[in-house]
């Protein structure tokens, strides 16, 4: 009997290696969390370069219009101050002219320069952006290459586990295997527990002195009264 709990008691570290190894495949982090991450930063990436790309737009036309204007401001100074208008009322019709030429070239300038402005500073917030998206795409790659990797290491391991706890279950006893089982599940995958000093290593409690008499003399089945989990006492 003795030899059969030794061999249930191997199982049972099997199994907790399994299911250790089978926890960590189920926690391991596919990089989801970090796609979502990079995929919201790559958005916002969008939207100011969007923004960045209209200002610029906006800048050109801007200084076209400003050229245009400087062109017909110029034109008419000629026109006016070349002598080639003699006409008082011409004249005055022409200066009024030049003066609100002179007017939305003043705007023109001034809004030039604010574009400027701007342009500057979301340049700089989509030079930030694009850093940021670097090191999240970066950081992705690493975790989906780590992912893949301790993938398939567990997928290894919990393979030769299986093939290895198949072989012991192998040599149990059916109905003594039907019971482990039984506990396992209702314990917490622990279904058999070693005793160290008089002690239950399941569940902290001492063992009683027949049941330890019980384990060293026959080597029954026995079971801890606190945590119902089976014993067994190594050799020592």
């Amino acid at each position: 009997m003795q030899e059969a709990l030794e061999r249930l008691f191997q199982l049972q570290q099997v199994d907790t290696a399994l299911a250790e190894a089978q926890k960590a495949l189920r926690e391991l982090d596919d990089g989801t969390h970090a796609a979502q991450e990079l995929a919201t930063a790559e958005e916002e990436l969008a939207a100011r370069q969007k923004a960045l790309a209209e200002q610029e737009t906006t800048l050109r036309h801007k200084e076209l219009e400003l050229k245009s204007t400087e062109q017909k401001l110029a034109a008419n100074r000629e026109r006016a101050y070349g002598g080639k208008v003699s006409n008082p009322r011409e004249l005055q019709g022409m200066e009024m002219e030049i003066e609100a030429l002179g007017r939305t070239k003043g705007d023109l300038e001034e809004e030039i320069l604010i574009l400027y402005d701007d342009i500057e500073v979301q340049g700089a917030a989509v030079g930030e952006q694009e850093q940021l998206v670097a090191r999240l795409r970066q950081e992705h790659q690493r975790i989906q290459e780590t992912f893949e990797q301790s993938s398939r290491e567990l997928a290894e391991e919990i393979q030769r586990l299986q093939a290895e706890r198949d072989e012991l279950a192998a040599g149990v006893d059916s109905s003594l295997l039907a019971r482990y089982d039984r506990i396992r599940e209702r314990h917490g995958n622990l279904a058999i527990v070693a005793v160290a000093d008089g002690v239950c290593t399941g569940c902290n409690t001492s063992v009683p002195s027949t049941t330890m008499n019980s384990l060293k003399t026959t080597g029954g089945e026995q079971t801890c009264d606190n945590c119902r989990r089976l014993l067994y006492l190594p050799s020592k």
